[in-house]
C-alpha cells in the first residue's frame, strides 16, 4: 500500500533518530568492572609473555616450564619485545582507569611507566651494551649451576638441555656487541678489559660440572651415569670453547674499541640529545607493599595455577615483571651510556 506523503516525509527523520540512538548506546561508557576485567587479563597475558620471553627469570621466580630452554639475546629477540612493549602499551591505554581503586590504578600506572621507558630505552639501543664487568650473559649463565632445581632425572635433563645453548647464548650476545661497536654505543674501555679474565676464570673453575656431585639419593645409579656423561660432555665440548671464543672476540676486538670517557657528561656536546628522557613516576608511596606478596606466593601459585587469574596477574605482573626492572632502569644506569666518536 503507498505510502502519504507525510509519512514518506517523515522516514528520514526516524531513520536519523534511530540511528543515533544507537550510536550513543555504542558509545555508552564501558563498565567498571568490565575495564577491570580487561586490565586483569591483560596483566595476566603481559606476565605470561615476559616469562615465556625470558626463561631464566621464570625459574627463578618457581615457574619451570622453561626450564629446558635459556633467554633469546638475540638483536631479533629485542626486535620482537619492543614490538610486544609497543602493542601492549597501545592497549592498556586503551582502558579506562575512571572509577578504579588505587591498587588497580596503581598496577595501570606501574606497567605503562614500565612500558614507556623499556620503549625509549629500545630506542636509545641501550640494548647494545648487554655486557660490563659486573653483569651480562657470561656471569649469568656461569650461575646456572645455582640459579635451576635438581631434585629430578628431569631437571637435570633440562640443565643439560640448556647447556647445549650457551654457545648460542654467547654468540647472540657478541652478535648485539658487534652491534653496538657499529653504532659507537660502547662501556667504558677500561672496565671491558676485565671481562676476557671474568670469563677465563669461568673456564678455569668450570662451576658447569657442580651439579654432579649432589644427585639425590632416588636418582638411580644408571641415570646417575648417564647423565654425567651428558654433562661433561656438553661443558668439555661446547660450553668450555664458548666461553674460550668469547674471551678472545671480548679481549681482541670489542675492549679495545670501549669508551674512554667515564660519563656521558663528558661526551663531546654533553650529555646526548638520544638518551631516554625521564618520565614522572606515579606516586607509589607504601601502595607497593601493600600490593604485593611474600616472595614464596609465587611458588605456592605456580603449584596451583587454577587461582583467580586477575589477582595473580596483578601480583606477578608487579613483582615478577615490573619492579625488577624499574629497580634496575631507575637506579642509575644511564649514567654510564654513552656514544664513542666515530672513526
Amino acid at each position: 500500500m503507498p505510502c502519504s506523503g507525510k509519512a514518506a516525509a517523515r522516514r528520514p527523520a526516524l531513520l536519523l533518530a534511530a540511528c543515533f540512538t544507537a550510536g550513543c548506546a555504542s558509545l555508552a561508557p564501558v563498565p567498571g568492572a568490565t575495564r577491570l576485567a580487561e586490565q586483569n587479563a591483560l596483566f595476566e597475558e603481559y606476565y605470561q609473555v615476559e616469562l615465556k620471553a625470558h626463561p631464566e627469570r621464570a625459574t627463578a621466580y618457581g615457574d619451570y616450564r622453561y626450564n629446558d630452554r635459556l633467554d633469546d639475546v638475540s638483536l631479533a629477540a629485542a626486535a620482537a619485545e619492543h614490538a610486544s612493549d609497543v602493542d601492549f602499551l597501545r592497549r592498556l591505554r586503551a582502558i579506562s582507569t575512571s572509577g578504579f581503586g588505587d591498587q588497580d590504578l596503581t598496577s595501570h600506572q606501574v606497567l605503562a611507566r614500565t612500558l614507556e621507558q623499556r620503549i625509549a630505552n629500545f630506542e636509545f639501543r641501550e640494548y647494545e651494551m648487554p655486557v660490563n664487568q659486573m653483569s651480562g650473559p657470561h656471569v649469568a649463565l656461569a650461575d646456572l649451576p645455582n640459579a635451576v632445581p635438581f631434585a629430578s632425572v628431569r631437571q637435570y635433563e633440562d640443565y643439560i638441555a640448556r647447556l647445549h645453548q650457551i654457545p648460542r647464548a654467547l654468540s647472540q650476545t657478541e652478535e648485539v656487541l658487534r652491534a653496538g661497536m657499529k653504532d659507537h654505543l660502547m662501556p667504558v674501555r677500561f672496565l671491558l678489559e676485565k671481562v676476557p679474565a671474568q670469563c677465563r676464570g669461568i673456564v678455569q673453575a668450570d662451576p658447569f660440572l657442580r651439579p654432579l656431585g649432589r644427585f639425590p639419593a632416588d636418582i638411580s645409579p644408571e641415570d646417575r651415569q648417564r647423565l654425567s656423561r651428558a654433562v661433561e660432555d656438553a661443558v668439555a665440548h661446547e660450553v668450555l670453547p664458548a666461553y674460550q671464543s668469547f674471551a678472545d672476540f671480548v679481549a681482541t676486538e670489542y675492549a679495545p674499541q670501549g669508551r674512554t670517557t667515564l660519563s656521558v657528561t663528558a661526551l663531546p656536546g654533553g650529555r646526548p640529545a638520544a638518551l631516554p628522557q625521564r618520565h614522572p613516576q606515579p606516586h607509589l608511596g607504601g601502595q607497593i607493599d601493600a600490593v604485593t606478596d611474600p616472595p614464596d606466593r609465587t611458588h605456592r601459585d605456580a603449584a596451583h595455577p587454577g587461582r583467580d587469574a586477575g589477582d595473580r596477574a596483578a601480583r606477578g605482573l608487579r613483582r615478577c615483571a615490573i619492579l625488577p626492572r624499574l629497580g634496575a632502569e631507575e637506579s642509575g644506569l644511564h649514567t654510564d651510556l654513552g656514544r664513542t666518536d666515530p672513526g
